[in-house]
């Protein structure tokens, strides 16, 4: 999992950039411009800032994220019986 990605992908499901999410989390911005740039890992500890400012649970960083313009999950498909 590329941990930066997803922390942009749930920056941008708020309409928010990189900077923002950083401001709102207490994350410095280079942390995450630095980790983007070396294409590195972000620690467990900023994950749980970023997790802390977004108020979201832990897990639910690492759950995939939907595929755009997908529909929710149902039991079972219309009309299948």
């Amino acid at each position: 999992m590329d941990s930066v990605k997803r922390a942009k992908e749930l920056a941008a499901e708020r309409e928010m950039s990189l900077y923002d999410l950083a401001r709102r989390c207490g994350i410095p911005y280079n942390t995450l411009k630095n980790a983007e740039k070396r294409s590195s890992q972000l620690s467990l500890h900023v994950i749980e800032l970023i997790c802390g400012g977004l108020e979201i649970p832990l897990v639910r960083f690492f759950e995939d994220p939907p595929a755009a313009g997908a529909a929710p999950a149902r039991g079972r498909e219309a009309g299948a019986e």
